[in-house]
C-alpha cells in the first residue's frame, strides 16, 4: 500500500498550510454546513479543500462546487469507500499538514488556526486529534489505555457491564483516564478529525483500502505507534461532529461493514485466533441484546429498535458463518 502525490518529486506548494480531505456519499446538508464553518472560521492560514464525492445522489459534488474557489471537487462514478476516498485527496494534497475530515463536523473558534499552529510545535511525525463534542456540546468519549485490543474492554462494553466495572480497576484500565482539559498522549483518535504532516501521510502509505467503512482510523493509529510516531489529544481547539450523516442512509450495510472491517483490523494487528475472539465477543453481546429484547416484550416493556435488532441479529448470524456482509451500496446500474 503506497501513496504518492502526482509529482513524487514536486515538493509541497509553498504558501498552502493546510490540506483538507473531506468524503462525502450522500450528506449535502452536513456537508454544506461543514464547508461553511472552515471557511467562516480559517482566516489566517492558507488552505484547499478536497471533497472527494463517492457517487452521492444528492447533488453533494454540484453544491460543494459553488462554494469556495479553495474547494476542489474530485467526482467518482462509483462508492469507493472511505479510505480509498481519503487517498484520492491525499494524492493531490499540496499543503504541508494533511487534515482527515469527518463532512457531518463543522469547527469553531478557530479551531484548524489553533490546531495547525500547535502542531508545528510538535515533531514530523506527531498526529493530533482536538477536543471532539456532540451536538449538546459534550465531549466524545476518548479512548486511552488498552481500549483498541483489549479483550477486556471488548467483553465489558459487549456484554453491557460498564455500570457493574465503571469505578474498579478491572474496567478503568480500558478507558479513559486522563484529563481531557490537558494535552495528552493517546494511542487511539476517532477519524472524524486527524491532522498531521502531509509528508508523514504519505510515508504512512494513507489508509489501508482493504477497510472500506469503518476501523481505517483503528488502523492509522496503530500504524503511526508503529513507525515510531505519536498521537496527541490537543483539548484548545474544539469541533462538532454530529456522527453517522453518511452510514445512516444506508442503514444496515452500515453495521455490517463495521463488523467485517473492524474484523479485519483485529485480524491484521493481533492474528487471527484474536480477531476469533474478538468477534465471539460481538457474537454474545448480541445474543444478550436478543435475549433482554425478549424479556422486555414478554414484560411488556419496549425492546430494542427494529434496526438495533436487526444488527444483533446480523452479528450473531454472521459470526456462525450464515450472513456475509452486504457491499457498499452503488449508484443503479453499477455492481461493487
Amino acid at each position: 500500500m503506497t501513496v504518492h502525490s502526482e509529482s513524487d518529486d514536486r515538493e509541497l506548494l509553498d504558501g498552502t498550510d493546510l490540506s483538507i480531505g473531506i468524503v462525502s456519499y450522500n450528506a449535502v446538508d452536513a456537508l454544506l454546513s461543514c464547508l461553511r464553518s472552515i471557511i467562516d472560521e480559517t482566516s489566517e492560514i492558507q488552505f484547499e479543500i478536497f471533497v472527494v464525492d463517492n457517487a452521492s445522489s444528492d447533488q453533494c459534488a454540484d453544491r460543494a462546487d459553488e462554494i469556495d474557489a479553495r474547494v476542489v471537487v474530485i467526482r467518482n462514478d462509483r462508492n469507493l469507500g472511505f479510505a480509498k476516498a481519503v487517498n484520492q485527496a491525499l494524492v493531490r494534497a499540496r499543503g504541508k499538514y494533511f487534515l482527515m475530515l469527518n463532512p457531518d463536523t463543522t469547527v469553531s473558534d478557530r479551531a484548524l488556526e489553533k490546531s495547525l499552529a500547535f502542531l508545528n510545535t510538535q515533531s514530523a511525525n506527531t498526529a493530533i486529534s482536538c477536543r471532539i463534542v456532540n451536538a449538546a456540546g459534550e465531549t466524545h468519549y476518548v479512548r486511552r489505555g488498552r481500549a483498541i485490543s483489549s479483550i477486556r474492554g471488548e467483553f465489558v462494553r459487549h456484554m453491557r457491564l460498564e455500570r457493574i466495572f465503571r469505578n474498579t480497576r478491572f474496567f478503568r484500565a480500558t478507558v479513559n483516564d486522563f484529563d481531557t482539559d490537558a494535552v495528552s498522549e493517546i494511542p487511539f483518535t476517532q477519524g472524524s478529525f486527524v491532522m498531521l504532516p502531509t509528508q508523514f501521510m504519505r510515508e504512512l502509505g494513507g489508509l489501508d483500502e482493504q477497510f472500506e467503512l469503518y476501523a481505517e482510523d483503528y488502523d492509522l493509529c496503530c500504524r503511526i505507534y508503529q513507525s515510531g510516531g505519536r498521537i496527541l489529544h490537543y483539548p484548545d481547539a474544539t469541533v462538532t461532529h454530529i456522527g453517522a450523516q453518511s452510514s445512516v442512509g444506508i442503514g444496515l450495510i452500515a453495521h455490517e461493514q463495521m463488523i467485517v472491517n473492524r474484523y479485519r483490523f483485529f485480524r491484521k494487528h493481533c492474528g487471527q485466533w484474536r480477531a476469533l475472539c474478538f468477534s465471539a465477543i460481538w457474537c454474545m453481546g448480541a445474543i444478550v441484546d436478543m435475549v433482554r429484547h425478549g424479556r422486555d416484550r414478554l414484560l411488556n416493556r419496549h425492546g430494542l429498535d427494529p434496526l438495533t435488532m436487526a444488527r444483533s441479529k446480523f452479528t450473531a448470524l454472521w459470526f456462525c458463518g450464515l450472513r456475509k456482509a452486504r457491499p457498499l451500496p452503488q449508484p443503479s446500474g453499477q455492481d461493487a
